[in-house]
């Protein structure tokens, strides 16, 4: 399980302030869900986890994260031993993550 949480509990809204809980991903239930080898299960459970870090932290503030008018899309993917992950367009992210180096996935 990995889970999210806020130092910060309350964040400032017009409506009133929001309150913020911990949430998390279930990895290990969900690995196997995303295909038949390990890669597209990496790739896959790593952009779910992407995709509800983004909900958590969107919720949270009540502002679409990481981006300014609307929400960009989460991707992974895995090119030379490295699991690649980013919000937004391949060639024009808008956030992504530093490649996480990766052995022994077939």
């Amino acid at each position: 399980m990995l889970w999210y949480s806020a130092e910060q509990e309350r964040f400032p809204g017009q409506s009133g302030d929001y309150r913020v809980v911990r949430a998390g991903t279930y990895v290990r239930d969900n690995f196997g869900a995303y295909g038949a080898s390990d890669e597209e299960n990496i790739v896959g459970v790593a952009v779910q986890v992407l995709s509800e870090l983004q909900d958590y932290i969107s919720e949270a503030t009540h502002t679409p994260w990481p981006g300014t008018t609307s929400q960009p899309s989460p991707h992974g993917r895995i090119s030379d031993s490295h699991l690649n992950l980013w919000y937004g367009d391949h060639d024009d992210a808008i956030l992504a993550c530093e490649p996480i180096p990766l052995t022994d996935v077939d």
